[in-house]
């Protein structure tokens, strides 16, 4: 019976020609090398040279000699020691189990590979839309995307383009996060509970949008508005403590895009106090 690794690379070589996957060659029962042709908008190809590393069913993918990318890069999604993030899921890394998965693995790493050739020459990560939190941030930011979500398209539209932004502010001994929308402040959290200060104001849901529905007449939207900015804020704020981690460990920045939170502090969702 074939091992977890087998099985997985298994699964991974008979899905590659799919995807323009070419000159495969297995180095041992859970490793294998390979060129991954991206095709461009031209009409041409991007090839990409790489590892692919099995352990039980999980992948990790790294980039082989000539390179074409950084070692490491937090704002393009490389991890230190090399390997891709090509995703994230609540339900943890994904796992080539069946040829679903290995297709599923194959669209992220093409996806992932497509934005990579994007970020090169715009010099930053193409589109809010993609933008994925970096280490334990990638949790809350799916929670505050759910909730988003719940409260329709255009809200959720509008938090991963960045129309929605949450401040932390101090008066006195009250500590709040504030939701703003495009320049309006549109609710508020107390910091001790969770929960909102208001639940008169209108409700910032996609069917309410022009009725102004108190927030607390709308089903359960006061819950979710809640979600959503407790959990935006958390998400910027281990984001936060990841970059200093980073920059507590000499990690360098690769110069490779704009801008980079290892060369700059961003402003944004820093506690600010008011009188």
């Amino acid at each position: 019976m074939p091992s977890a690794e087998e099985t997985a690379l298994q699964l991974v070589l008979a899905t590659a020609p799919q995807f323009g996957a070419v000159a495969v060659v297995a180095d041992s029962v859970n490793t294998l090398n390979l060129r991954l042709d991206v095709p461009l908008a031209s009409g041409a190809t991007h090839p990409f040279h790489l590892r692919v590393e099995c352990s039980g069913f999980q992948i990790r993918v790294f980039e082989r000699e000539p390179r074409m990318l950084p070692g490491f890069c937090v704002e393009r999604h490389i991890n230190d020691g090399g390997s891709f993030c090509l995703s994230w899921s609540q339900d943890g890394p994904l796992q080539i189990r069946d040829e679903a998965a290995a297709v599923e693995f194959w669209s992220q790493m093409v996806r992932f590979l497509e934005h990579q050739i994007a970020a090169s020459k715009l010099g930053r990560w193409p589109g809010t839309e993609h933008a994925r939190a970096h280490g334990e941030a990638a949790e809350p930011q799916e929670r505050a995307e759910a909730a988003a979500r719940a409260l329709g398209p255009k809200v959720h539209r509008d938090l991963l383009h960045g129309d929605l932004l949450v401040r932390a502010v101090t008066k006195g001994r009250k500590r709040r996060l504030e939701l703003w929308r495009r320049g309006r402040r549109v609710a508020r959290v107390h910091v001790s509970t969770g929960t909102l200060v208001s639940l008169n104001l209108p409700c910032i849901c996609d069917p309410t949008a022009h009725q102004r529905v108190p927030v607390g007449s709308c089903g359960d939207h006061a819950k979710q508005v809640a979600a959503l900015i407790s959990n935006a804020h958390e998400r910027h704020r281990l984001e936060r403590e990841y970059i200093e981690h980073l920059r507590g460990a000499k990690k360098a920045c690769c110069g490779t895009l704009k801008k980079c939170g290892l060369r700059e502090r961003n402003p944004q969702m820093e506690p600010r106090r008011t009188r």
